[in-house]
């Protein structure tokens, strides 16, 4: 068995549209024999692959961001401080990810490299420094793109023909593209939508 070089953790933001690519960032440092921890929202399970589950150098943490119970708020109308849903969910998984971290990174054997953390989530980086792992940005938006660009110059989507639908290889068979997305022309000045 090959050495592993290292750990690094990853840090998606909430939503699919960036756990997406930092799925597949993964799968590429993984590849190249970086133990991999995917630090996700609990919200985010049902959402990661089995595939990526039986890699054997990517663990995935879900971490909670769930608020415990709120108090009831004030009989008076209008907004209550403090008592932004978003808000309290990044406390939560700051919390979370600072709890993780304890655990983690006071044993010497087991403390990362690095952590990859996606440009929505650059408020945990407070809570890496204190914990003295180094970060990097990663800009989730980017990645798709190019994973898209890439998979289809894979699937050879220039010689597709009318009707055809192509599986993009290394991404979620749902996403596809159809001959419309591929050879969409422009509209003249002339002509009505």
């Amino acid at each position: 068995m090959e050495t592993i070089d290292g750990e690094i953790y990853v840090l998606p933001f909430f939503g699919q549209g960036h756990l997406l690519p930092s799925i597949e960032l993964c799968k590429r440092l993984s590849s190249r024999n970086y133990k991999i921890t995917l630090l996700i929202s609990s919200n985010l399970s049902s959402s990661v692959p089995s595939s990526l589950r039986q890699q054997p150098l990517v663990q995935i943490a879900e971490l909670s961001d769930a608020p415990g119970p709120l108090p009831p708020p004030p009989d008076a109308a209008g907004p209550v401080p403090g008592h932004n849903p978003f808000h309290q969910s990044q406390q939560q998984m700051g919390q979370s990810i600072e709890s993780f971290l304890s655990a983690r990174v006071g044993d010497p054997t087991r403390r990362p490299l690095c952590a990859v953390i996606d440009v929505m989530m650059s408020w945990s980086k407070e809570v890496f420094v204190k914990f003295g792992v180094p970060t990097a940005a990663f800009l989730t938006s980017g990645a798709c793109n190019a994973a898209v660009e890439l998979g289809s110059w894979k699937a050879g989507v220039g010689d597709k023909k009318p009707g055809e639908i192509r599986v993009l290889p290394g991404l979620p068979e749902d996403i596809s593209l159809t001959y419309s997305d591929v050879n969409q022309q422009p509209r003249s000045s002339d002509e009505h939508v």
